[in-house]
């Protein structure tokens, strides 16, 4: 669908980056470490030299630093992407699927687990942007077969079951 095709195109982009940081630092931590004694190389660059005279990890330590970040880096990437392709699935899914008893039961279930979720924890600094009644009205007017049910993203992604836990 072209709808996701931007989301898409910029997680390309983000692990592209990351990519490209790694290469970045692989190049610099190659010509750092690839010689011992600076007057043994022509170096016209000052600031290469004062790096290595400054404390710099060692070439082990350094690339471990940076795997780690980029693997950091790119669960991050995805984990966004995976939480805008959900949201926008769930702005659409009323649209597609007016009533709010003809969405899987599964679907229905997890609206109706993540919505008491929701309830219990709404006092949490990372739910301060939704109010009681959104909560409840997106409950209610599904299971009441009103039209225009909203399904928030909040009762569908509880970030402490992910991966970071």
């Amino acid at each position: 669908m072209e709808f996701f095709q931007e989301l898409l195109r910029q997680a390309e982009d983000n692990i592209s980056t990351v990519r490209s940081v790694i290469k970045t630092n692989e190049n610099i931590r190659q010509a750092i470490f690839s010689f011992t004694n600076i007057e043994q190389k022509s170096i016209d660059c000052v600031q290469l030299s004062n790096l290595i005279e400054k404390d710099i990890p060692q070439p082990r330590d350094s690339r471990i630093y940076d795997h780690c970040a980029a693997v950091t880096k790119l669960y991050a990437i995805y984990e966004n992407f995976v939480e805008y392709l959900i949201r926008d699935w769930l702005v659409l899914l009323p649209e597609i699927c007016p009533n709010y008893f003809d969405l899987e039961e599964r679907i229905r279930k997890t609206h109706q687990i993540g919505t008491g979720r929701l309830l219990i924890d709404l006092n949490r600094k990372r739910y301060e942007h939704l109010l009681l009644e959104d909560v409840i009205n997106s409950l209610h007017s599904g299971v009441s077969n009103q039209n225009g049910y909203e399904l928030l993203l909040d009762a569908f992604l509880f970030h402490e079951q992910n991966l970071r836990r």
